[in-house]
């Protein structure tokens, strides 16, 4: 038989080895997975900061439907909008991609003014989409982007669908 001194550090022993236990698997791995978790919402609210400040940098920047409206009027021996999405689109794509089918649908007509929809379905990289995006929104006045929506395709592309409205130049009513 053990001794009570013995027993004592016997208790103590596995007290200690318990301790140890406990802090190998339950203690150190949630202090860990808590750091990446702050980390991770650090890194949430930096996206979300630079996020509202495109929007907000998208919002001064629109102009307003007058202005656009002005634009599709005076682009009387220029390219149409639809022909210039086109050429937009050829260009962000590159050469040797194949090109979109870009769908257009009149919607409205009025003094020398029409107004189009459209629908463009394809495949592309992330960064060439936002590029697509903010050219479209940014540089070319008659149109917008209405909306889009960007889902994993496979192979590092993505499918890309958008919604635009464009003005061109029409036949006076």
């Amino acid at each position: 038989m053990l001794s009570d001194r013995e027993k004592r550090w016997l208790w103590g022993g596995g007290l200690a080895a318990f301790c140890l236990l406990y802090l190998w698997l339950a203690l150190f791995p949630l202090m860990a997975y808590h750091g990446k978790m702050r980390r991770r919402i650090v890194r949430t609210w930096a996206k979300l900061a630079r996020l509202e400040s495109e929007v907000g940098n998208y919002a001064r920047i629109s102009g307003r439907v007058r202005d656009l409206l002005r634009r599709a009027r005076a682009g009387g021996g220029k390219a149409s909008a639809s022909d210039q999405l086109r050429i937009l689109v050829r260009n962000v794509l590159g050469e040797g991609e194949t090109q979109p089918a870009l769908k257009l649908d009149t919607v409205w007509e009025g003094e020398g003014v029409v107004v189009k929809h459209g629908s463009l379905v394809l495949r592309i990289t992330p960064g060439k989409a936002l590029t697509l995006i903010q050219k479209i929104d940014r540089h070319y006045l008659p149109m917008r982007v209405v909306s889009w929506t960007l889902k994993r395709a496979g192979g590092g592309r993505y499918a890309l669908s958008m919604e635009i409205v464009l003005m061109e130049a029409g036949k006076g009513s």
